[in-house]
């Protein structure tokens, strides 16, 4: 505060003033509640697939999370249940790595995931895929998963025939009726004409 003096006639005394300096008053900081952390709920799969050997096939497993925004990223991983523990493929979207494919697997499938979202997909079906799989996810940077329900890839019944084979047996049977047709004019062509074969006498 400032103080000033003024001094008074006569008496010999002085009187003080004091004037009070008014500061701005700083605002007590408003607490604030913390954001909610992310939590799944739930794991949505594509249930049952079937698909033909040496056909193509996609698994997929969707994450239901609480409180979670564009920036959660997830860790998520394919497992195949016909061995313990092994695992297909595999992605923690924190790290910014494309996913892993296990060694038995690569040679026929892949694995995508965008945000909540992820599909394995198998290029080719063989003998020894189908069966069931399981999808793991979580929180990347926390502990604990959640585990899907059973998903199976089935293997669906075979054609009796390729269409190329169903193709060239088509063209088969129509070029035996081609020729068969052909073979039955040429021989009643004779017939209509008469043709016989004369014997020449010989010269001596």
């Amino acid at each position: 505060m400032h103080v000033f003096l003024q001094g008074c006639e006569g008496a010999g005394d002085a009187r003080v003033d004091v004037v009070a300096e008014t500061r701005p008053s700083t605002p007590t900081p408003a607490w604030t509640q913390p954001q909610p952390r992310p939590e799944i709920l739930a794991l949505n799969t594509s249930g049952t697939v079937r698909a033909r050997l040496g056909e193509g096939a996609a698994l997929s497993c969707r994450i239901v999370a609480l409180h979670a925004g564009p920036e959660t990223r997830y860790r998520l991983r394919w497992e195949s249940r016909r061995a313990p523990n092994l695992t297909v493929a595999q992605v923690d979207q924190a790290d910014g790595r494309a996913p892993r494919v296990g060694p038995a697997f690569r040679d026929r499938v892949t694995m995508t995931s965008r945000g909540p979202d992820s599909e394995l997909r198998f290029r080719i079906v063989k003998e020894q895929d189908p069966g069931e799989y399981r999808c793991r996810a979580g929180i990347s940077g926390r502990r604990g998963e959640a585990v899907s329900s059973p998903v199976f890839l089935l293997k669906a019944k075979q054609k009796v025939l390729p269409t190329s084979s169903e193709t060239a047996i088509l063209w088969l049977i129509l070029h035996f009726f081609v020729v068969l047709f052909a073979m039955a004019i040429g021989i009643g062509s004779c017939f209509l004409t008469g043709t016989k074969t004369r014997i020449l006498p010989e010269h001596v």
